[in-house]
């Protein structure tokens, strides 16, 4: 959640800003930031599993992003190397070439 102060479990202070080229109250807007910063730092292909959605929660506007599971793995660039990240419970860790071979051939089947 974009927007979400998870300390105070409410919105955050301050209302949603969009881009000042999209103009406050044009959320559709707002949408393409999210998307590209995703866009620069996975794989095009990644982007069928993001959906970007906005509510209202106490007169705030909060962002929504959802991720569905990918049916292939895909891999974060950072800086010149392409990397793989496993979510474990509520923690994300980085796997060594070799553990990302056995995860993406038990995962995947290839």
């Amino acid at each position: 959640m974009i927007g979400f102060r998870r300390r105070h479990g409410g919105p955050g202070s301050s209302p949603l800003r969009l881009p000042a080229q999209g103009g406050e109250g044009r959320p559709g807007l707002f949408e393409l930031h999210p998307m590209q910063v995703l866009a620069h730092h996975l794989e095009e292909s990644a982007a069928a599993f993001f959906t970007v959605t906005f509510h209202s929660v106490n007169g705030k506007d909060v962002c929504q992003v959802t991720v569905e599971p990918s049916d292939h793995p895909v891999y974060v660039r950072d800086g010149g190397r392409d990397v793989f990240y496993l979510r474990i419970g509520n923690s994300t860790k980085e796997l060594p070439l070799p553990e990302v071979i056995k995860y993406v051939g038990s995962r995947w089947g290839g």
